[in-house]
């Protein structure tokens, strides 16, 4: 879009190998293989980490982006179905401590989970460049499992399980990472914090899934400036919810030394009756005055801060008087021939600002008088 070029691109991402605290700066993962220095997502709080070049430590900034910094804890249970390559309702063991919306993994497949109800996850599959894939969440063990060290499993049917891979049996979690045919071969046990146990022929053995627990995302400047805090003095004022018969009367007057935004009807309704019926003498006081139509949403600005095509107005009706700042006009250099705009201040037409662009809709303002006060001083904010 606006002039870049379309491209592949890879999403990196790596496993807790130990759970974090709410202040803790330095997270460890199983590997750093594909991770640049950047900002990251463990479930719903955002980082920004620098990544070693050895070892497998992140030192991260916590709560980045908005968001509050949390305790995280390695997270894993088993499939409690076979699932097929279309199937959104995900079936676990227990989804007490399953965050939504967040990222899991069954065998090669990443889920995109964004509810839960019990035991039940609601999930696009084939997230995050992976395949939608079925998952045999229903076989068994064909003989018993007397021993606690690494050895090979023999299963019921071999054909659906993915290795390497994690495996639930019963309480323990097992890691294997070759099979052959129905024979699950050197696996490791007692793996993410289990313990190695015995078990009875013909229990299940089912495919885990875990969370994708710190994944990097592209955070571009419009994203940045839509969840930045504001920590001192406001810069703007920005009027909304004030349509017809909604402001005090007999009269209502905003003044303010900063920008004046007006979202939406102001003092009026929508479409050619927006004007009948009761309503306030309304005047606005500015630095500047903005008017922003009621279809005006702050994610289309921030995600088209260079193109008016994503921000595309409707009809709205506004009824105020309003004073405000004009800038000085400076001189036109000779033999100029470009916009005849130029070297003025705009022009009565360039009084009031607008941000959004579009011919399809018809606006209706009425203003009961404009008063236009010359700019003698200059505040940088």
């Amino acid at each position: 879009m606006e002039g870049t070029t379309a491209a592949a691109h890879s999403v990196a991402f790596a496993e807790l190998t130990a759970d974090i605290d709410a202040t803790q700066t330095n997270v460890d993962v199983n590997s750093i293989a594909g991770l640049t220095t950047g900002f990251y997502r463990v479930l719903n709080e955002y980082t920004y980490c620098t990544v070693p070049n050895a070892g497998t430590t992140l030192t991260c900034q916590r709560g980045r982006l908005g968001s509050t910094a949390t305790a995280h804890n390695r997270l894993w249970n088993s499939v409690n179905e076979n699932l097929d390559a279309t199937e959104t309702g995900i079936d676990v063991t227990s989804a007490t401590n399953f965050e939504v919306p967040g990222y899991y993994r069954v065998d090669n497949e990443i889920l995109n989970c964004t509810s839960k109800s019990g035991n039940t996850l609601t999930c696009a599959r084939g997230a995050l460049g992976t395949t939608a894939a079925t998952h045999d969440g229903r076989s068994t063990l064909s003989a018993a499992i007397t021993g606690t060290s690494t050895q090979n499993i023999a299963v019921s049917n071999g054909s659906s399980f993915i290795v390497p891979g994690y495996f639930n049996i019963d309480n323990e979690v097992v890691n294997c990472p070759t099979k052959s045919s129905n024979t699950l071969q050197n696996c490791t046990r007692g793996q993410r914090g289990t313990l190695a146990a015995t078990h009875a022929n013909s229990v299940n053995i089912r495919p885990s899934i875990d969370s994708i627990e710190i994944g990097e995302v592209q955070v571009w400047p419009y994203q940045r400036a839509a969840k930045n805090r504001v920590h001192y003095f406001r810069r703007a004022l920005r009027l909304v919810n004030g349509s017809n018969n909604v402001l005090p009367q007999p009269g209502f007057t905003v003044a303010s030394e900063n920008p004046v935004y007006v979202l939406g009807n102001y003092n009026a309704g929508t479409g050619s009756t927006g004007f009948d019926g009761p309503h306030s003498s309304a005047a606005i006081i500015a630095d500047a005055v903005t008017l922003l139509s009621n279809a005006w949403n702050d994610n289309n600005s921030f995600q088209s801060p260079d193109s008016t095509n994503g921000r595309v107005r409707s009809e709205t009706n506004y009824r105020m008087a309003i004073a405000a700042g004009k800038g000085i006009n400076f001189t036109r250099p000779d033999n100029y021939t470009g916009d005849g705009d130029f070297g003025t201040d705009g022009g009565t037409h360039n009084f009031l600002r607008y941000l959004e662009q579009g011919s399809a809709s018809i606006w209706y303002p009425r203003f009961d008088r404009i008063a236009v006060l010359l700019q003698t001083s200059h505040r940088y904010l």
